[in-house]
């Protein structure tokens, strides 16, 4: 509840929320060995089980009150860096992999071309950059499906307030990380029973 992940304003369950960490596993392969960034990373209901299965997890998030509710105790290999995600800093080529869920939509497309070249920076050759629940623009309609929500989308629009924040197209997404520098760039269906499959896709890129 506290970062979004609801259906009709009803937390998703655990066993789904499980799925869906498995999901991202299956693209990010943590292993022992590696340092993973995890932006915009609330209160780390992703960092949390991926520190399980990884060296150390840098959560970033710009609330001091959703970082404070991952449990250090627990998860002690989990450090925590209240940020902007475009103000990070850390050594060129030192980070292994990267993620960033359910939050692309609150970027720009200029904010998303940097975050994109931060992200390249850090990570080392051959480094995964995951990008999961990605808005997608062919498919704004699928979520604005009602005559109703359709004049609220437009409304928003004209009060430069949009309900969901930005939508991408999955071939913007592929030729800025290749033009930025990544070697592969693919974007992937989310499986069905995903709560926002309708309407968004994930990415995976890597340098």
């Amino acid at each position: 509840m506290q970062v979004g992940r609801t259906i009709n304003r009803n937390p998703v369950s655990e066993e789904l929320w499980n799925k869906t960490v498995e999901h991202v596993e299956s693209f990010v392969k943590p292993t022992k060995k590696e340092i993973i960034l995890d932006l915009c990373s609330g209160n780390g209901l992703l960092a949390m089980p991926l520190s399980t299965k990884c060296r150390e997890v840098i959560a970033v998030d710009i609330s001091d009150n959703l970082l404070s509710k991952i449990d250090h105790e627990k998860y002690a290999n989990i450090s925590t860096l209240k940020s902007d995600a475009l103000e990070i800093q850390f050594p060129e080529n030192s980070l292994d992999k990267a993620v960033l869920y359910f939050a692309l939509q609150h970027f720009n497309l200029k904010e998303t071309l940097l975050l994109l070249e931060l992200v390249y920076r850090y990570l080392k050759k051959d480094g995964v950059f995951y990008i999961g629940d990605i808005p997608e623009a062919e498919k704004r309609f699928l979520f604005f499906n009602t005559p109703d929500r359709e004049k609220a989308y437009f409304d928003s629009i004209q009060k430069d307030v949009p309900i969901v924040g930005q939508w991408f197209s999955r071939s913007f997404i592929e030729k800025a990380a290749v033009n930025i520098g990544f070697t592969r760039a693919k974007t992937v269906d989310q499986p069905l029973w995903q709560i926002n499959a309708h309407y968004r896709f994930d990415a995976i890129l890597i340098k």
